[in-house]
């Protein structure tokens, strides 16, 4: 149990830390007048701009957005792990950011201000909750706010509301709160769930009969205002889905009551059973999300697809509009008949039977700032942040040329009118002012220029670095000779200390320049089996890599709680039988984990001309195999690459204490395709 807490306790930490940071961002295109409409096509296709210059500003959302709010008259909410409010008074309304809404500092008391949600009793009333001490509550339609203070210091992961002026709310202490005013008293009830199971979810069906949810594979149910309570069976005891490879609390995200139904959110698996017999089954569509429109008593769900679909059975169902949702949502609800949804990026979306209406949260309160990313050329200044792209000219504003399906890492200009974007994840869009439109570009030989002259230097470096400090480890090459370069220096940078240590060694700086010179005539080449040269010794290697990962018995937070011992230590058997884009897969594959300790390996190159080429590999907790792919930059340019023979090459020009060094490993990669395969033949 104390694991399970620390774990717990690990997963909060890093939400903290990670709650300002930026994430992918959906296609849209918003003209000065209207919002965009989003069909099936969800490339990033763009709309040209109406005649006016779009000077309106992206709102700067500060914090950490968990849910969407929604009034019964259709102003919108974002509320943030910071502190702060945004509002739009509709889908297509310019946003502001609310004013301070509580009172003085010194009179709040507030420990930690991360707000989740608005909770609308009625238009006037609400109450707003997170992690705060207590809550806060306006009866003036979000004008002003009140501390309204109870005996509990929970961070509050679910607020129910009956619009007849009663609430429930429930968090991380377990404790299950109660108000029958409009949230102005609250008092306890009696929670069948503590500080270790920590309550999810609330839905209340009337004033007496309701169900709750929580970590730890519980749901619970009541007849009598939770006087009393029954724990009713979960999908995960009926075994209907597999416990994930990865660490598991085995929680409720979200439990209804639906008509003679339950519907419920366990760890991402989503059923619904009749609430007479509980027997869990699945939907006839993959369902990722769902929400209740209470009024019409019909589930709106959001498919795998990005689809809108409302059921009126658990069979019968309907397209709400026929469109789809660019992306899967961060949060939805329910107003008015209409699906609303916050999306990655802090984007707003708006589903009802007229369409999708999908909108950036734009200010007219200030000009555009100066972009994140600026290049000139010529009378021409281009600017990106985020997933926007900005045009300026001399003593003129900046004004918004293209917002995009990606965020841009970077930009580099061939000319006044045509700039190639780089998304940093892997792939770079050719974008032109004469069609307005990214197309997937390839650089020509991106390489060439660097390798017009000699390579007279590499630097390899690699380390870990976060908030306890670091350990790096250093390895200096210089040209010796004419083909070439002798080791200079091999330091270990500790938490304290740097340690010079004796490495002799020299490599080839021919063979170094050949290999990128393949790299630059083919940048998106991935390695096939037989390049890998996997030998019986790998295998034996691979073997006592799985060996050691079951006897981990579930302890590690990154590897698996059970291993199919069987089925890992026939994967050397299969490889051959393998389809050639398997590879392709594994390598592509996002990491699906972030911590505040960031980890890297790096190549820093000079050539004779004094030209600098930078190659790296970065990550946060799990390491690709042979460190692939990796990210090149040159001259403004960039690509990836994924050369096994740069990492062979690496591998050789590094001690064998060198940070990281495990990773240029044939075993690795065996592993990493057979968790591949494994996580791909898990049932949802």
């Amino acid at each position: 149990m104390l694991m399970k807490r620390l774990l717990l306790i690990t997963g909060v930490l890093m939400i903290c830390v990670l709650m300002t940071g930026s994430m992918l961002l959906a296609p849209d295109r918003v003209s000065s007048t209207r919002s965009a409409q989003f069909g099936q096509d969800t490339l990033p296709t763009l709309k040209p701009l109406d005649t006016d210059r779009d000077t309106r500003a992206v709102l700067d959302i500060t914090g950490r957005v968990k849910e969407i709010s929604v009034s019964p008259d259709g102003k919108i909410w974002l509320v943030t792990a910071m502190g702060n409010a945004y509002y739009a008074d509709s889908i297509d309304a310019p946003w502001e950011q609310h004013p301070q809404f509580a009172v003085s500092r010194e009179d709040m008391d507030v420990r930690v201000g991360i707000l989740e949600r608005i909770s609308f009793f009625n238009t006037d009333t609400a109450i707003m909750s997170g992690f705060l001490s207590g809550l806060f509550r306006t009866t003036d339609a979000c004008r002003t706010w009140q501390l309204i203070k109870y005996d509990d210091d929970m961070w509050v992961y679910d607020a129910f509301i009956d619009h007849s002026g009663k609430a429930w709310m429930g968090g991380s202490s377990g404790d299950l709160l109660y108000s029958d005013d409009q949230g102005r008293t609250w008092r306890k009830l009696n929670s069948p769930y503590d500080g270790d199971s920590r309550l999810r979810s609330i839905y209340m069906l009337n004033d007496e009969v309701g169900v709750i949810g929580a970590l730890e594979n519980n749901i619970d149910m009541t007849s009598d205002n939770w006087k009393t309570h029954r724990k009713i069976r979960t999908p995960l005891d009926q075994k209907k889905y597999t416990r994930p490879r990865e660490y598991s609390d085995d929680r409720i995200e979200k439990v209804f009551l639906w008509k003679d139904f339950i519907v419920v959110n366990q760890d991402g698996h989503i059923y619904y059973s009749e609430q007479a017999t509980i027997v869990w089954k699945t939907f006839p569509v993959q369902v990722v999300d769902f929400e209740l429109d209470r009024s019409a008593q019909e589930l709106f769900a959001v498919t795998d697809d990005h689809s809108v679909i409302s059921f009126t059975t658990p069979s019968a169902y309907r397209s709400l509009c026929g469109q789809k949702l660019p992306e899967t949502p961060i949060d939805i609800t329910i107003v008015g008949h209409a699906l609303y949804a916050v999306l990655p990026g802090y984007r707003v979306a708006k589903v009802d039977a007229s369409g999708v209406t999908c909108i950036i949260p734009y200010t007219v309160g200030h000009q555009i700032p100066e972009p994140d990313i600026v290049r000139r050329s010529g009378s021409l200044t281009w600017g990106a942040t985020g997933d926007q792209i900005y045009l300026h000219e001399e003593g003129e504003p900046w004004y918004r040329e293209a917002s995009l399906a990606f965020q841009v890492a970077d930009l580099k200009l061939l000319d006044d009118s045509t700039g190639i974007l780089w998304d940093g994840v892997g792939s770079n869009y050719r974008y032109t002012l004469r069609d307005h439109v990214p197309s997937p570009y390839v650089p020509p030989e991106p390489l060439a220029g660097f390798l017009s002259s000699p390579i007279t230097s590499l630097t390899i470096d690699a380390g870990s670095r976060g908030c306890a400090g670091g350990v790096e480890s250093r390895v200096d090459y210089r040209r010796t000779t004419q083909h070439s370069l002798a080791c200079t220096a091999y330091t270990v940078h500790g938490f304290e200390d740097d340690i010079p240590r004796a490495f002799v060694h020299a490599i080839e700086g021919d063979q170094l320049a050949a290999i990128l010179t393949t790299m630059s005539n083919n940048p998106a080449a991935m390695p096939t089996l037989p390049e890998l040269a996997i030998t019986e010794q790998d295998v034996e290697a691979y073997n006592a890599l799985v060996h050691e990962r079951k006897s981990i018995k579930g302890e590690d937070l990154f590897h698996p709680r059970k291993m199919e011992m069987e089925f890992y230590l026939a994967i050397p058997r299969m490889l051959d039988t393998l389809d050639k884009s398997t590879i392709e897969h594994v390598l592509q594959q996002r990491e699906k984990w972030s911590s505040t300790t960031s980890n890297w390996f790096s190549m820093v190159l000079s050539n004779a001309n004094g030209d600098t080429l930078r190659i790296s590999r970065q990550y946060y907790v799990v390491a690709q195999p042979w460190s692939l792919p990796w990210q090149v930059h040159f001259n403004g340019g960039h690509f990836n690459s994924c050369s096994i023979e740069l990492s062979r090459f690496v591998a050789s020009a590094v001690p064998d204490d060198f940070h990281g060094n495990e990773v240029f490993s044939n075993a690795r990669m065996i592993m990493a395709i057979a968790d591949y395969l494994y996580d791909r033949n898990q049932p949802d």
